[in-house]
């Protein structure tokens, strides 16, 4: 009798050490609705620059402030459109280092058709870009692209 009283004991304390590691793993765990945020979060593309209708001077940065890439390495996704024929051209600096990059293959832009170009950006870039032609700009948008989701 006595060997079945320490049997129960040792069980009952068995479950509750294996209910009590349950409880810890299910806590620290992050529940699907968390992971689910977390992973909408890394899926959701960060704006980065949104101008319409902006006048733009030829061989003049865009924007008044170079874009800083937040999560790094990442991608900014560029949608373009001017309402003249030009050359867009994007300066990507490190340190104090500045390259010009030119999209399209080196030819115009048409002008008032929509183009999207994908740059990868990474930490200690900073990026801003230029027309080659005055213009008017009449949408110009950078969305940075983040955890590889394309």
């Amino acid at each position: 009798m006595q060997d079945r009283t320490l049997s129960r004991i040792s069980f009952g304390s068995a479950m509750a050490i294996l209910i009590t590691g349950f409880l810890i793993i299910f806590q620290s765990t992050p529940t699907i609705a968390q992971r689910s945020l977390n992973e909408a979060q890394l899926l959701t593309p960060y704006e980065q620059a949104n101008l319409h209708n902006s006048s733009e001077t030829a061989n003049v940065d865009i924007l008044t402030t170079v874009l800083t890439p937040v999560a790094t390495p990442s991608l900014f996704r560029i949608m373009v459109a001017s309402d003249t024929a030009a050359i867009f051209k994007a300066r990507i600096t490190k340190a104090t280092n500045t390259q010009t990059v030119i999209f399209n293959d080196n030819v115009d832009l048409t002008a008032d058709c929509v183009y999207i170009f994908d740059l990868l950006v990474h930490s200690g870039d900073t990026v801003n870009f230029q027309f080659d032609t005055t213009n008017k700009v009449t949408i110009f948008r950078v969305q940075e692209i983040k955890a590889g989701a394309q």
